[in-house]
């Protein structure tokens, strides 16, 4: 009854016991964190707000409105009939730009809501990138903690034959105390990780911008295929769609559009006035005729230090720009070619342990049952055999995940779907 017993545990313990509980869908969830990730409307109000500076960056200044009296004598400031030059004064005065320097700011204006904009299709990449991660880790400790929990239930088993076996003299005490010692090393094992699947539940549910109390489902087991398309047009693929690229090209432009409008600060701006002039007949009968008047008014862009600063900032930020443009670029494509490399040896190693390892490991386990049933090996020998398999099946599901999340990674860096 004990043969039959252990052969039928081992069976169990290597064909796995695949739960039929709920599954959560990933992508459904990277369309919820998209929606409801306060850290996406953080930067999406940014961009509006970019918007409307934009819409009035080109617009005059409001005009003045000037209201006074003029030539009023000290001695009596309520007389307007005693001096011929008495005025009434109402004016307006409008300021204009020197020709140009509306559009440049708008364009400034203009670039920097642009920047913006893309800003809010990065995030997004990332985001989405960060959920896609977080789910496929969490599939990976799920596979790793329900290994384990089998794993436990087959030592309990294995304790209970090793001390069967010692109790009527077929095996040394230490089987049991090697058994026992593994036991606690795997408990320790799971109680590491059931906190890291606490910890990545609470990143998801932070990422979705839902309660901390909400429980994850495990995910549905992938299915990783080879990449085909080549690394050139990737990165051709990703210098065309990456929004970071388009952001920093709009911040390029608006460093441009910057430059220039400090180049056209060195002219002046006109100021327009006109003022209409009532005068009060005087009580000898003299005057009283109305005048108006009409002037321009110039600033003198004498501050030349000054602007020779401000056209100095604007072609730093230019060259910062352009450098990171560079770095950037260069990112992208060391990235591109680390991903596929590390997708293909991925890849490979997955069917190495689909087709060969595990295939090959779980024979072992079968063959190693049958001998230590019949004492042809010890009980050291069986127990190492069952951790190996254990090993190698979650060193499985850990590069199904892995694979995963480096083509996530692959996805942002060109900027979408493959």
């Amino acid at each position: 009854m004990g043969r039959i017993l252990f052969a039928f545990v081992a069976v169990v313990w290597i064909l796995g016991v695949h739960s039929a509980t709920a599954q959560e869908n990933l992508e459904a969830l990277v369309v919820q964190a998209l929606e409801q990730n306060p850290a996406v409307g953080v930067i999406e109000s940014r961009w509006q707000m970019l918007q409307q500076r934009a819409a009035v960056a080109g617009s005059l200044d409001d005009p003045m409105l000037l209201l006074g009296v003029r030539s009023v004598p000290v001695g009596n400031p309520l007389d307007f009939r005693s001096e011929p030059m008495t005025q009434k004064v109402i004016g307006i005065s409008q300021k204009i730009p020197y020709l140009g320097k509306r559009g440049v700011r708008a364009a400034v204006a203009q670039s920097e809501s642009e920047a913006a904009r893309w800003l809010v299709a990065e995030r997004k990449l990332e985001l989405a990138q960060m959920v896609r991660e977080t789910g496929y880790r969490i599939y990976a400790i799920d596979k790793s903690i329900e290994l384990t929990q089998q794993t436990l239930q087959l030592l309990d088993d294995l304790i209970v034959l090793a001390e069967t076996r010692y109790s009527v003299g077929k095996g040394p005490i230490q089987t049991v105390f090697s058994a026992q010692v593994q036991r606690s090393k795997m408990q320790e094992m799971l109680l590491k990780r059931q906190q890291q699947r606490r910890t990545l539940q609470a990143l998801l549910n932070e990422l979705l911008n839902r309660p901390q109390s909400t429980e994850v489902a495990t995910f549905p087991e992938p299915k990783p295929g080879p990449i085909t398309v080549a690394s050139e047009v990737l990165l051709q693929r990703a210098l065309a769609e990456r929004p970071l690229l388009h952001s920093l090209n709009a911040e390029y432009q608006a460093s441009l559009s910057s430059r220039r409008l400090s180049e056209l600060d060195y002219y002046p701006d006109v100021t327009l006035n006109v003022e209409y002039i009532q005068r009060d007949r005087l009580d000898s009968g003299m005057g009283g005729d109305d005048m108006y008047s009409l002037s321009l008014s110039f600033n003198l862009p004498v501050q030349r230090a000054r602007r020779r600063a401000a056209e100095h900032a604007a072609a730093s930020q230019s060259a910062m720009v352009t450098a990171q443009l560079h770095q950037v670029r260069n990112s992208i494509e060391g990235g591109i070619s680390r991903r596929l490399a590390e997708l293909e040896q991925l890849f490979g190693q997955i069917q190495l342990y689909r087709d060969a390892i595990l295939p090959q490991t779980e024979q072992s386990v079968e063959a190693s049952v049958a001998a230590f049933q019949v004492d042809k090996i010890d009980f050291s020998m069986l127990l190492d055999e069952q951790m190996a398999l254990f090993d190698y099946q979650t060193g499985y599901y850990q590069l199904l995940a892995d694979y995963q999340i480096s083509l996530a990674q692959l996805r942002t860096l060109v900027g979408g779907d493959l």
